[in-house]
């Protein structure tokens, strides 16, 4: 490699390593900035295919978790994944849209439900697991269809959920079969509509300025939107749909700024580089029209962002000698139109895309067009994601491997260096750009990434955490996550490199965490630490791979290490104290690896233990451990309670709807025959998710079970109070989630995280709102959301508040700007939120 050679690219390393470096890394030790974990919900069906994808992160204006599933059904058959992540980041939930379709079926009566289970990374002995809540939320979407058809019920539901073994038959002692019942599905007839395809008329016009003339072209149907119509002369005047862009582009063009932009003008450019730099141009042309200030600096995420791309499809008429260096951040607003493809064709020698490219919170680029690119004869290329979107908006995985091809093509094509620089992406494997080690000078740079996982790591405050990181992969599939020894979860005082130990094989102890930090995050320390762990710096011939990598896992305190026991019978079904509900007792240890034994509390009246007594001992452990004891009944007698000795803390899981046997006694008795209620039935299924367990007829007169022993009749039962779905916000602590009974589930609700909900309903003259599927939130423990992305100025000093609309003793500045995700009717009062659990009210700020 020549001193030139190798000058440029310090040039171009200096450029993004440095300011990277001190926005992002500077703000790691003095502030501590902390994301959180990504999740897809990826959703499939015969025809229809929606998408939803939460992503989060959090930074110095902190922003919210957001957990989000979603299900899609058509025709008969459907396939759901349902995904749960909790992070502190803006958030949303965005279902890609579908195209309409005019179909012919024939369709039967059709269930289909499936179930995912989430449990964490569990520490085990013979019987005993370690699991974590998992919490969930589903909502559907199809596409319009048109037809005429009469058909038969249909079912597709999607939920992610645990349970306890549960059992569902109630029955008397006289029984009486029901009747079979069968549903035949009728025939749809479609009638199919011929689709045609619209016609688009583009009209290039001048940018509001003097000596504009106007060509009016009509594309062919069905063409590229950004084709340039074949019947433009020198003197069209082209029109960019962004007037910052378009100015930007007349500057590199050398034309004055009272004249528009002609197609003569771009082909008579005679220069071998046309170089628009939209931070160059802002220095250059400030927003307040004063002129430029010696000394100043732009980066790249601090661009005004580009609207749209349309009109720079005409840089293809330049000479053929000219190549094209260009950097813009593209805007990711709703109104944002972010298509690559007027820049197709355009003969590029430096591309910069900043953007937002895996955040579906935000309007996404669309990673598939950039194999339209031409970079034949470019010798750098980036794709970064846009910090003032989401800190993780670059690429993922997913989005490497679509665009992988592209840059390994880019690698190779002949140029005597080559700069590939990735961002603040959030990538754990970078092995599909293996094809960039050409034997030329290539350098692949991915500062500022961001590797969000969701698996919770437990901890027990005022103890060392000790966890294992997940892999991430180089270029070769070499693990690189055994190089940490920072972490940003700590009291400022002790963010500094080195506060984590490297025990090797990717585990790592921290020992004076944060107690107030949600999410545990280490990794590289970066730029603003100059030691050799600071960052990843390989070199393998001539190609250098850089990377500065932080990862981050949700973080669940615990007062205590726990051990808990669950009872059960011989069948696998818990054994029930006297009001129905299952046995289980949780015992709290003191500290991490202190012994534990379990014999005293493992008896119970009426039943002998035949689980191997070797469980009832053991060490506690970081993370929660479950020990499943097995009983045999000591006598045939029916067991109504249990006993056990005491406990320091005892909490109860899901109940179950036992197996009843009742034998009427007395002529004034009834037999009845119980329907038990089954998620494979379209019917039950709706009758369920009202909180009914089971059915019978008494007198002619249908009855609901809607708790243990609690019948209604059913036209008087309906426990809606609002039929309407929305997002609620959880407090700033753990929330505790019930069943339709009203008792108390084993799953959690994180902190300051939100979730959407179907309804409220109303369960033993409570108010809840139903989170999943035989999950409900009370309603006194969140607050109602409404998502909207907007900066917001205060107009004198503004109090902050907490979600509970009590004051936090600090306020915001006049005058200052503040990032809002959203807003909430706290104590009757708008509040906007600006940080994790901080809200500013409405009418302090414009």
């Amino acid at each position: 490699m020549s001193a030139e050679e190798r000058s440029v690219i310090d040039v171009l390393l200096n450029k993004k390593c440095v300011y990277l470096g001190v926005t992002l890394f500077s703000a790691l030790i003095l502030g501590g900035v902390t994301t959180s974990q990504t999740a897809k919900a990826a959703t499939t069906s015969d025809t229809t295919t929606s998408s939803t994808t939460a992503t989060s992160s959090s930074s110095p204006s902190a922003t919210s978790p957001v957990t989000s599933s979603t299900s899609s059904s058509t025709g008969n058959n459907s396939t759901t994944t349902a995904s749960t992540s909790t992070m502190t980041s803006s958030s949303s939930t965005t279902g890609a849209a579908t195209t309409p379709t005019t179909s012919t079926t024939t369709t039967s009566p059709t269930t289909t439900t499936t179930t995912n289970g989430t449990t964490a990374p569990s520490t085990t002995t013979s019987g005993i697991s370690t699991t974590s809540p998992t919490t969930t939320t589903t909502s559907s979407s199809t596409a319009p269809t048109t037809s005429t058809s009469t058909t038969s019920p249909s079912t597709s539901s999607a939920s992610t959920t645990t349970t306890a073994p549960t059992t569902s038959t109630i029955t008397t002692s006289t029984i009486t079969i029901p009747s079979s019942s069968s549903t035949t599905g009728s025939t749809t007839t479609g009638t199919t509509t011929p689709t045609t395809n619209p016609t688009s008329t583009t009209t290039t016009t001048g940018t509001g300025t003097t000596g504009t003339s106007t060509t009016t072209t009509t594309p062919a149907t069905g063409t590229d939107p950004y084709a340039i119509p074949s019947n433009v002369t020198d003197s069209t005047v082209v029109n960019f749909a962004d007037p910052l862009l378009g100015a930007a582009v007349k500057s590199a063009l050398n034309i004055p700024t009272s004249d528009p932009i002609t197609v003569g003008d771009i082909k008579g450019y005679v220069n071998p580089t046309l170089g628009i730099m939209m931070t160059g141009y802002e220095m250059d042309h400030p927003a307040n029209g004063s002129g430029p200030t010696p000394g100043a600096s732009m980066t790249d995420q601090q661009d005004t962002p580009v609207e749209s791309l349309d009109g720079m499809q005409y840089l293809q008429l330049l000479p053929t000698k000219t190549s094209v260096i260009f950097q813009a951040k593209l805007a990711s607003d709703a109104n944002a139109n972010t298509d690559l493809r007027p820049l197709d064709g355009i003969n590029f020698s430096e591309l910069t895309l900043d953007g937002n490219f895996s955040d579906p919170d935000a309007k996404e680029i669309d990673v598939s067009q950039i194999a339209g690119l031409d970079l034949a004869n470019a010798t750098l290329f980036e794709l970064s994601g846009g910090s003032t979107t989401s800190p993780t908006g670059g690429l993922n995985n997913q989005e490497l491997a679509q665009v992988a091809p592209t840059i390994v093509k880019f690698a190779n094509n002949g140029q005597s260096y080559h700069t590939i620089e990735l961002g603040y992406s959030s990538i754990s494997d970078f092995t599909p750009l293996q094809g960039v080690e050409s034997g030329q000078s290539v350098s692949v740079i991915a500062v500022s990434n961001t590797i969000n996982d969701s698996t919770p790591i437990y901890a027990v405050t005022g103890q060392p955490i000790t966890f294992t990181a997940p892999k991430v992969l180089d270029l070769d599939g070499k693990d690189i996550a055994n190089s940490y020894h920072y972490s940003s979860s700590v009291p400022t005082t002790d963010l500094k490199d080195d506060n984590l130990t490297n025990n090797g094989n990717d585990s790592y102890t921290l020992t004076d965490a944060d107690p107030n930090a949600k999410e545990l995050d280490y990794g590289q320390i970066g730029f603003a630490d100059y030691t050799p762990d600071s960052l990843t710096y390989e070199t393998k011939g001539t190609t250098l791979f850089e990377t500065v990598t932080m990862e981050d896992q949700p973080l669940i305190w615990q007062a205590h290490p726990t051990v808990t026991i669950d009872y059960m019978d011989p069948a696998g079904q818990p054994v029930l104290n006297a009001d129905g509900t299952p046995m289980t007792k949780t015992i709290e240890g003191n500290l991490i690896g202190d012994p534990y034994d379990l014999t005293n509390d493992s008896q119970i009246t009426g039943y002998t233990l035949t689980s191997p007594t070797s469980l009832l001992k053991g060490n506690y452990t970081q993370n929660p451990q479950t020990i499943d004891l097995t009983y045999q009944a000591a006598s045939s007698q029916t067991y109504a309670s249990g006993t056990s000795s005491s406990s320091t803390t005892s909490s109860t899981t899901q109940p179950t709807t036992s197996t009843t046997t009742t034998t009427p006694t007395s002529p004034d008795r009834v037999s009845i025959q119980v329907k038990d209620l089954s998620a494979d039935s379209p019917t039950d299924e709706q009758l369920i998710d009202m909180g009914v367990h089971a059915t019978t007829h008494i007198n002619g007169q249908l009855f609901y079970l809607v708790g243990n022993n609690q019948w209604v009749l059913a036209s008087d039962y309906n426990n809606v109070a609002s039929p309407t779905s929305g997002v609620v916000r959880t407090f700033d602590s753990s929330t505790d989630l019930v069943n339709s009974y009203g008792q108390p589930v084993s799953e959690k609700l994180m902190p300051n995280t939100e979730w959407k909900y179907s309804k409220i309903v109303t369960i033993n003259g409570a108010q809840y709102y139903q989170v999943a599927t035989d999950e409900f939130l009370p309603v006194q423990s969140g607050v109602e959301f409404v998502s909207t992305k907007a900066t917001v100025k205060t107009q004198t000093r503004a109090t902050l508040y907490d979600s509970q609309g009590k004051s936090l003793g600090r306020g915001l500045s006049s005058g200052s700007s503040w990032y809002t995700d959203g807003y909430a009717m706290i104590n009757g009062v708008k509040m906007y939120r600006v940080a994790t659990d901080e809200w500013v009210p409405a009418s302090d700020v414009i």
